[in-house]
């Protein structure tokens, strides 16, 4: 029934846009996408899933004792799954029923998925911060003229980023209280979650982020390819913040897999950055097109994995 309820949200989000965008502009914006371009934008969103397997194999090591091409191979096929399934619920079932086997413990690989995704919600935040940063330094004029929305934008950002860094200093203050450690279920759990936070060792934590963060410019860098083959004319910085801030408002559990909501959500802030909203539908529309052929590619990825880790002997 939520599945039904999110795809009418979708038809009625891509609905109202045909009905309010110009559709002349519209058709003249696809008509300037070219193959090569599209090509080289699916290519690098794959080179982003690469460092996304690395930040996963990262994680989940401590947690699962087997090789690091089955690692690949669980993670690109996990990938795959997120290509058609809410949410990308289907990517974290199936990477829990494939290694609960081999972990420590279930907990244990939920611990670890509840990392990843921390991490990855981190690096947006941190991501557009850096993305403002770099445009105030590279670029006054712009930056100068930039609509209030993107300022505004930052104030909950940096809120959210010092909440996930206090995380788990937090979780364990509470762990350590009397009437959590005199109780091993509450205390088993808060040590979970203190486990799945974000910031522990400083070495692991900026491992992590970095691995996260080029992940993210290589997403954005397919954003780009998009926008340069279309004809905008936003500079790198101004297009990551849009991207990011698409990723943060397509979490909102309210269509099906963003679909409606993250073209939209390209066009008004395209428009909001000074370019054509035209542009904008499409330049997000081409975009999460690249995004869902490259999941579709993670497939036949994965099972060239597989078979190249059948000639590998597991770790013992």
């Amino acid at each position: 029934m939520r599945i039904a309820a999110r795809a009418a949200v979708s038809v009625a989000l891509v609905i109202t846009a045909f009905y309010l965008l110009d559709w002349r502009g519209l058709q003249s914006v696809v008509r300037e996408t070219s193959m090569l371009s599209f090509t080289a934008a699916i290519a690098a969103v794959l080179g982003s899933f690469v460092f996304l397997a690395f930040r996963w194999v990262r994680i989940v090591r401590a947690y699962v004792r087997i090789t690091a091409l089955e690692h690949w191979r669980v993670y690109f096929y996990a990938s795959f799954l997120n290509s058609f399934t809410p949410a990308n619920i289907g990517g974290d079932v199936y990477r829990a029923a494939a290694l609960k086997r081999y972990a420590t413990g279930f907990a244990a690989l939920v611990v670890a998925l509840l990392r990843e995704r921390l991490f990855g919600l981190l690096s947006f935040l941190v991501g557009y911060v850096l993305c403002i940063a770099i445009l105030r330094i590279s670029d006054a004029d712009a930056f100068s003229r930039l609509d209030p929305f993107y300022l505004l934008a930052l104030l909950p950002i940096v809120i959210a980023i010092v909440g996930l860094a206090a995380g788990a200093p937090l979780v364990r203050f509470v762990q350590n209280m009397h009437w959590i450690k005199t109780r091993e279920r509450l205390s088993a759990l808060a040590a979970d979650l203190a486990d799945a936070m974000v910031l522990h060792s400083p070495v692991d934590f900026l491992v992590l982020l970095v691995l996260s963060l080029l992940a993210l410019a290589a997403w954005i860098g397919a954003v780009a390819i998009v926008a340069s083959d279309l004809g905008l004319s936003l500079s790198l910085p101004l297009l990551g913040a849009i991207a990011i801030l698409t990723e943060l408002v397509r979490m909102l559990p309210i269509s099906l897999q963003g679909i409606g909501l993250r073209e939209g959500s390209f066009s008004v802030l395209v428009g909001l950055a000074g370019g054509s909203v035209e542009s904008g539908f499409i330049l997000g529309a081409w975009s999460y097109l690249a995004l869902s052929l490259a999941l579709l590619a993670c497939w036949p990825i994965a099972s060239a994995i597989g078979l190249a880790s059948r000639h590998r002997l597991p770790t013992p």
